[in-house]
């Protein structure tokens, strides 16, 4: 097993440095030397196992020595990552001699009439050497080469030719086009993640990146992918295990047959046969990095609840955004929507106090999951059930509130979020929306936000009530307040309290557009603060008419108490509250 660790870039390291050894023992080290062998090394690095380069080009070519027809040919190429082999200069047909030896392989041309010729890569028609008189459809629209001249030859292209040549790209995406961590891979960029998750989490993490679980569309990715695995130390989920697999983003379902997570062709597959694929060990995928099940850099299926390191692919210049580092006090959101912890998905600054109100309409209730949630043990999220409850009814932390659902009694939760000064993890991702409970009265009130207010009876004249039920009611200003009910009449009995706030540094400013109670009877109370037992600073009864009354606390908060007593009351009130300076 130990040998099977044993890289091809590490063997090319040893045999770079034992030429580096005997050119100084010959004491006659230079520099060009050593460029040479170095520059020859890594050639042979960006080149997949059988592939070489050949002068006149940065590519890698291979020749095959098996018997196919066109079409099959240029398959087997693509599976390696490439195509049958285009040429575009008399350097490079004079660079594949030595390849060459002394076969006639076919190569990647294909002519519709004798003066119209593609290359199967799609490359421009830019240099073609056909023989005189040729090409020709009477001897067929494909050609092979010679090794004893630079000529091309017409070939039909169902007949089998005992060879042919591949080329692919050796110029990978170049590091500085790929974010911090990850590394070019044909062209593409990836990265090993060294911590376990299932592969659900897997892909998440990869998408919070700008990516998904590696797809892999040739040979030659997955040995480039296989190489990175050998030469990165993993974390496995089991403490006690030394080496683990990795997921990649291979999935079956019975609709789609077998599929990657990033939506592309499952145009190649390097399962570990006779055993698999087989969907008896689950739909989801790994390659592997031990020999315990097959050859590292093969797949095999595995259920998607394990948790083991994995492998983000992703295009170049791509790079994750993520949420501004700082965090103003009380950030306010509202209806529905996603809300992230500072620095989310890279980092989560130290020390942070940060409150969140999440709001909905009138009657709504709220509730929110955590699509991603990883912070250390000594980072917490607290929810609260209104913003002025004094215990939150949820503290959160570590990363296991994947599946959990989370909801208030009313339309507003508080989220606070305080990071330890040592962090750890990526932060977190909140979706919140709010809901209905049950809907009264539509048909009366089409123009009104459904609420949870007492159902109202129309008997002629004043409407009464059958329920005094009234539930606290949380509001962020600039908000709309009204009586329970309105504007068809308000509970008898009612002793119901809003809280009413805005942002800190303002003041709020309450205007009573309609008013219609009993005087003295059913009233409001305007008390200046978030508390029950705040100053009142005014009361509200009677009937306004015109008139719009006015009331402006003194710091940020405003709380109304709203009291009837058991006898038949008018149709209620309508008021704003706004954030002032």
């Amino acid at each position: 097993r130990s040998l099977s660790r044993f890289s091809f870039s590490t063997m090319r390291s040893v045999i770079v440095l034992m030429a580096l050894i005997v050119a100084a023992a010959a004491r006659y080290v230079r520099i060009s030397d050593i460029a040479s062998i170095l520059a020859a090394s890594n050639a042979a690095d960006s080149c997949a196992p059988g592939y070489s380069k050949i002068n006149g080009t940065d590519d890698c070519f291979r020749l095959y020595a098996l018997a196919k027809a066109y079409a099959d040919a240029e398959e087997l190429c693509k599976q390696d990552g490439g195509h049958l082999a285009s040429l575009h200069s008399a350097e490079e047909r004079q660079g594949l001699n030595d390849l060459l030896g002394t076969a006639s392989p076919l190569i990647g041309i294909k002519c519709s009439t004798t003066t119209s010729c593609v290359w199967s890569d799609g490359s421009p028609m830019d240099y073609q050497n056909f023989i005189y008189g040729q090409p020709t459809l009477e001897y067929g629209s494909c050609a092979h080469l010679f090794a004893d001249d630079d000529k091309f030859y017409s070939w039909n292209c169902a007949t089998p030719m005992n060879t042919f040549i591949c080329r692919m790209s050796g110029t990978p995406v170049p590091e500085s086009d790929c974010s911090p961590g990850y590394t070019p891979v044909r062209d593409q960029c990836a990265v090993v993640k060294t911590h376990a998750k299932t592969s659900d989490d897997a892909e998440a993490e990869c998408a919070l990146e700008g990516g998904h679980l590696a797809s892999i569309h040739d040979f030659n990715t997955n040995y480039l992918l296989t190489n990175l695995l050998t030469n990165t130390t993993l974390t496995c989920a089991n403490a006690q295990q030394l080496e683990c697999n990795v997921h990649i983003g291979a999935r079956y379902d019975k609709t789609r047959g077998y599929w990657w997570t990033d939506g592309t062709p499952f145009d190649f597959k390097n399962w570990a046969v006779p055993e698999f694929p087989d969907t008896h060990f689950g739909v989801c995928s790994q390659m592997l990095v031990t020999d315990e099940f097959g050859t590292p850099g093969q797949w095999t299926n595995i259920p998607c609840d394990t948790k083991l390191p994995y492998v983000c692919m992703k295009a170049p210049g791509i790079s994750p955004t993520y949420a501004p580092l700082d965090c103003p006090r009380m950030q306010y959101f509202e209806d529905q929507g996603t809300v992230y912890s500072p620095g989310f998905p890279v980092v989560i600054p130290g020390k942070l106090y940060c409150e969140y109100l999440l709001a909905g309409d009138l009657g709504t209730t709220l509730s929110v999951t955590f699509p991603f949630f990883n912070i250390d043990d000594n980072s917490k999220l607290s929810l609260y059930d209104g913003m002025s409850a004094a215990y939150p009814f949820r503290v959160l932390s570590g990363s296991d509130v994947s599946d959990l659902r989370f909801s208030t009694s009313q339309n507003i939760m508080k989220m606070v979020f305080e990071s330890s000064a040592k962090t750890d993890g990526e932060g977190w991702e909140a979706a919140f929306s709010s809901v209905y409970p049950y809907t009264t009265l539509s048909s009366l009130r089409p123009t009104m936000i459904p609420t949870t207010y007492p159902i109202i009876l129309s008997t002629g004249g004043y409407p009464t009530t059958v329920n005094s039920n009234c539930p606290p009611v949380t509001l962020y200003a600039d908000v709309q307040v009204q009586s329970p009910g309105w504007p068809l009449g308000y509970p008898r009995n009612a002793n119901c309290w809003f809280y009413i706030s805005t942002q800190p540094g303002k003041r709020l400013m309450i205007d009573f557009e309609f008013v219609d109670t009993k005087r003295n009877k059913d009233y409001v109370s305007i008390k200046d603060g978030p508390y029950q037992y705040s100053t009142e600073i005014g009361r509200v009864s009677g009937t306004t008419g015109q008139n719009t009354l006015r009331y402006v606390s003194t710091n940020n908060y405003l709380t109304l108490q709203f009291v009837s007593d058991a006898n038949k009351g008018g149709y209620g009130w309508t008021a704003t509250a706004d954030g002032v300076n």
